[in-house]
C-alpha cells in the first residue's frame, strides 16, 4: 500500500470540532489560512495551528501578538512555563496525552495532534490566551 504524506488532515472544521471538546478561558473564532494553517482567536490573542508533512501538529504564536519578529512555538512557551521542564524526562504524563508517534500523516494522527496541542495550552497556558505574554520575556533572556 502506497501512502502519500503529502496529504493534509488540518481543517477548520477538525480544529473547530476537536476544540469543543474543552472548556476555553474565553470565546474563540477561527480564521482559514490554509494551506498553511487555521488561527482560533481570541480576544488578546491568537493561536496559529499548522500541520507538517508527516501530520504533526504543531502550534505558533504569531509575531503581532507576542512581540517579537519571528514566530514563537508551543515547545519556546513550555521551556519557561513548565516546572522542571529541561531536566524532567516527561513532565506532561500527567495530562495523559495521545502523544500519536506514527510515521505517516493521517486523520487520526492529526486529530490526536491538536488535542494534545489544546490539553497543553488550557493547562499551561490560559493567561496568554487573555493577553498576557510574560512568558516571551522570560524565553527570550533564556534564549541568549
Amino acid at each position: 500500500m502506497e501512502i502519500n504524506n503529502s496529504d493534509r488532515f488540518l481543517t477548520v472544521e477538525l480544529l473547530e470540532r476537536v476544540a469543543s471538546e474543552f472548556n476555553w478561558p474565553e470565546a474563540y473564532s477561527f480564521e482559514d489560512d490554509l494551506p498553511d494553517g487555521v488561527i482560533m482567536r481570541f480576544h488578546k490573542s491568537s493561536l496559529y495551528f499548522c500541520e507538517g508533512p508527516d501530520g504533526e501538529v504543531e502550534l505558533e504564536f504569531l509575531p503581532s501578538d507576542v512581540g517579537v519578529d519571528d514566530a514563537l512555538n508551543l515547545i519556546d512557551a513550555l521551556t519557561v512555563l513548565v516546572p522542571k521542564y529541561e531536566i524532567s524526562p516527561d513532565p506532561f504524563l500527567h495530562l495523559n496525552l495521545n502523544d500519536d508517534t506514527s510515521i505517516y500523516a493521517s486523520l487520526g494522527k492529526v486529530e490526536n495532534g491538536v488535542r494534545d496541542i489544546c490539553i497543553l495550552v488550557i493547562e499551561y497556558m490560559s493567561s496568554h490566551i487573555q493577553g498576557d505574554f510574560s512568558w516571551v520575556k522570560k524565553f527570550m533572556k533564556s534564549a541568549n
